[in-house]
């Protein structure tokens, strides 16, 4: 006997629910009925904005789980959209591991720069110890056919593989659109005096470069004259003549190896360099060769200024009237307040990495305009990292800058943190009410643990 619960339909009550249900898709989901160039600008939206990271489960690139190859799989309408849609397979990155075979490699690579038909491309390689042979023989190919199509490459890869590409014996490629070129070489060794490569020297739209851990400049003839963009290490004489050679840079990014020294003693005077960045190990010493009358921004993040004669530092701040930002990203044990108002007075921007106390004490004393009218007139913005100390010297200053007045800006902006597990003195209920009050002044204040 039929359960209570169980629908019985005739043979013509089935007929008439079979036509239901074989109606079209597009009544039950709309986003099908789209126009095709609206679809196709909801899978480029769709994405991933940045490379995954290594650690994650799509470390080895393209992945079914993410756009574009995820939306090929949903049903055979968005499968032709996307592989009609030649922006969706303009970037490709691979993390070449022992897992992907030769045909696998050279298959995808082809499959998907050939879907993005004429556009720009993007190849990103990433290939460690496990990486196979054939692997850099498949990535050479690929550069060399896709070369004048190429906008922008980054090869991360160790030096027995980037010499198994052959890159010695190419010339020069024809890098019609290259823009962005990017080199990593852990482990490379003493490069001796191997021949520099020409493979990327004809490029004539190239304006950003970064070489990275053994990959220096000297490996490599590009076209440094009409770079924008420099990230590198070198020594500070190959630092000076990178500089001389690029007129048009505006950012460099250098770490300096082998002897600090240089042996150079003419002045170098660059008029459109605005951005500096000093990492790694770099020395001071060939700092005061430089003159940078346009630089508007300098970020140590070494232990440069830990230097016996800091007058090289001095020298290049006193060279850059225009400095607006300063930021550190290591404790700077030479500092002082009277850096800021002998040699760096017009500063709208600063951010420091573990100030002392009495540094901290000293520069809050001095940011009091009740007693110091004139000390950094245009300061904005004031970011104290990884201190192990709290705020409470900082808030008369705050409130003398909280608005503005005759002697300058108002400080829009403050920011203390400290370390995540360290004891630092408590916000006390007076310090709440001060901080909140100038927060209702219309000052962004942030105290406490780093956000990220």
């Amino acid at each position: 006997m039929p359960s209570a619960n169980l629908e019985v339909f005739s043979d013509d009550e089935l007929t008439s629910q079979s036509g239901v249900w074989s109606q079209p898709m597009d009544s039950v989901y709309p986003v099908l009925t789209l126009p095709t160039e609206i679809t196709s600008e909801i899978f480029i939206w769709c994405l991933p904005p940045t490379v995954p990271e290594l650690d994650s489960e799509f470390k080895n690139g393209p992945h079914s789980s993410l756009a574009p190859l995820l939306v090929l799989w949903v049903c055979r309408k968005w499968r032709a959209i996307a592989l009609s849609t030649p922006r969706l397979w303009t970037y490709l990155h691979l993390n070449l591991g022992e897992e992907m075979l030769e045909s696998e490699v050279e298959t995808l690579i082809n499959d998907w720069f050939c879907r993005a038909a004429s556009c720009p491309l993007t190849f990103s390689v990433r290939g460690w110890h496990r990486m196979h042979a054939y692997a850099a023989e498949v990535v050479s190919n690929a550069v060399r056919r896709y070369a004048p199509q190429l906008q922008s490459v980054c090869l991360q890869l160790e030096s027995t593989h980037f010499r198994r590409m052959g890159l010695e014996g190419i010339g020069p490629l024809k890098f019609t659109i290259l823009e962005n070129l990017a080199i990593s070489l852990p482990f490379m060794g003493d490069t001796g005096n191997a021949r520099a490569l020409e493979i990327f020297s004809d490029a004539p739209r190239l304006r950003q470069v970064s070489l990275a851990y053994r990959a220096v400049p000297s490996m490599f003839l590009l076209p440094y004259s009409q770079l924008l963009k420099l990230t590198c290490q070198a020594t500070g004489d190959e630092c000076l003549a990178l500089i001389l050679g690029a007129p048009f840079l505006q950012e460099l990014t250098f770490s300096a190896y082998g002897a600090d020294t240089s042996s150079s003693t003419v002045t170098v005077t660059h008029h459109h360099l605005h951005t500096l960045r000093l990492v790694g190990e770099s020395g001071a010493d060939f700092l005061a060769l430089l003159c940078l009358p346009s630089l508007e921004t300098l970020h140590l993040a070494s232990d440069i200024i830990s230097f016996p004669d800091k007058r090289n530092v001095f020298q290049l701040l006193q060279h850059s009237p225009s400095l607006r930002r300063f930021s550190t990203g290591y404790p700077i044990t030479l500092l002082s307040v009277d850096w800021f108002s002998t040699a760096m007075p017009n500063l709208t921007e600063v951010e420091l990495c573990g100030p002392s106390r009495p540094f901290f004490r000293d520069l809050c004393a001095m940011l009091d305009r009740a007693e110091h009218r004139y000390f950094l007139p245009h300061l904005r913005s004031l970011s104290l990292l990884n201190v192990r100390f709290g705020v409470r010297p900082a808030i008369q200053a705050l409130w003398s800058r909280c608005t503005p007045s005759e002697e300058g800006s108002a400080l829009e902006s403050f920011q203390l943190t400290w370390p995540r597990g360290v004891n630092v003195d408590p916000l006390s209920e007076s310090i709440v009410i001060a901080l909140t009050e100038l927060v209702e002044q219309g000052m962004s204040i942030y105290v406490g643990p780093p956000l990220e």
